[in-house]
C-alpha cells in the first residue's frame, strides 16, 4: 500500500484480479536467493567483494549491462547490476556524458522516497490471534495478515507521517513465512515479518537512531491487541527504520521497493 495513489491496487488487479496479493515465500529465506546468485557468479568466474565501496561506474561501450566497469579502490571489475538506488547509480557513479539528456531529466525526477518501516520477530511459538478459533485455524496465518480495519484507520495512520512522526496505530502487513518453510526457524518456533506504514524518512522530533526501539515497542504493543501472547514469545527483535533502509540503498529517503510505487514511477520511462 502506498498513500496518495491507487497504483498498488491497479498492479494487483493486473496480476490476479484479487484485492490482496498472496504471500510468496522463498525456500530457505531471501538469503538463499542471494547465496544462489553468488554461487552462480562464482562458478562463472566472478570475484565477489563485499568490503569495498563503489567509487565509479565506467561505460566502455553502448552495450548493457556487460559494458559497465566497476571501479573499486582503483581496481576494475565487471558490474552486472547494482542494488544501489537508481539515482545514486546514474547521477553519482556514472559520467553524465554517457546518457541522453532526456533520460537524465527523468532520473533526476524519479521518486525514491518511502514511508515504510519493518520489524522482524523471532518467536518461540506461533502467536495466538484472538480472531482465530483455535490451533486448527493456524492455516489461515500462512497468507498475508493485515491490520487496517477501515479507511479512516488508514487515513489516520498516514496523517502522523505527513506531520513528521510515525503512526501510533499503523497499518501492518505481516507474514509468518516459517509456517510454509520450517527451515527458517527451530522446531516449534517461528519468524514474523512486519511491514509498518507509515513512518517518515525524517522525524519532526528526535531521530531514528534514538527512537528506533520506541517504534518497535509501538508495533509489538499494537500487535499484542490482536495476539495477546505475542510479547511472551519474542526471542529476538529487529527494527528497520527508513534511515537504515536509506543507508542500505544510498537514497536520501529510501523505500524498500527502491522507487516510490506511484503511477508516475511506472510510466515515466514509457516513452
Amino acid at each position: 500500500m502506498v498513500a496518495g495513489t491507487s497504483t498498488g491496487l491497479l498492479w494487483q488487479a493486473a496480476l490476479s484480479g484479487q484485492t490482496l496479493g498472496p504471500a510468496s515465500v522463498v525456500k530457505g529465506g531471501l538469503g538463499a536467493v542471494a547465496r544462489a546468485i553468488g554461487s552462480a557468479a562464482l562458478e562463472a568466474g566472478v570475484e565477489i567483494r563485499t568490503d569495498a565501496e563503489v567509487a565509479e561506474i565506467q561505460i566502455r561501450e553502448a552495450r548493457r549491462p556487460a559494458s559497465c566497469l566497476l571501479v573499486v579502490k582503483s581496481s576494475l571489475r565487471e558490474l552486472w547490476w547494482s542494488k544501489r538506488g537508481s539515482a545514486h547509480n546514474f547521477l553519482k557513479l556514472v559520467d553524465p556524458v554517457n546518457f541522453d539528456p532526456n533520460f537524465l531529466g527523468k532520473i533526476r525526477n524519479y521518486r525514491s522516497s518511502g514511508s515504510v518501516a519493518k520489524v522482524n520477530l523471532a518467536l518461540s511459538a506461533l502467536p495466538q490471534f484472538s480472531a482465530l478459533k483455535g490451533p486448527s485455524d493456524s492455516e489461515k496465518l500462512t497468507g498475508r495478515i493485515h491490520i487496517g480495519p477501515d479507511i479512516d484507520y488508514l487515513e489516520r495512520a498516514f496523517d502522523a507521517a505527513k506531520y513528521g512522526d510515525y503512526s501510533p496505530k499503523p497499518y501492518l502487513d505481516m507474514t509468518i513465512p516459517s509456517l510454509l518453510d520450517s527451515s527458517l526457524a527451530p522446531s516449534g518456533a517461528h519468524v514474523m515479518s512486519i511491514n509498518v506504514q507509515f513512518a517518515p524518512a525524517k522525524l519532526k522530533e528526535g531521530d531514528w537512531h534514538t527512537r528506533r526501539e520506541e517504534l518497535g515497542d509501538t508495533i509489538v504493543n499494537l500487535l499484542s491487541e490482536y495476539a495477546p501472547n505475542l510479547k511472551d514469545l519474542i526471542v529476538r527483535r529487529q527494527v528497520i527504520t527508513p534511515s537504515i533502509s536509506s543507508r542500505n540503498t544510498a537514497s536520501a529517503a529510501a523505500t524498500f521497493f527502491t522507487a516510490s510505487r506511484h503511477l508516475i514511477s511506472f510510466s515515466c520511462f514509457a516513452h
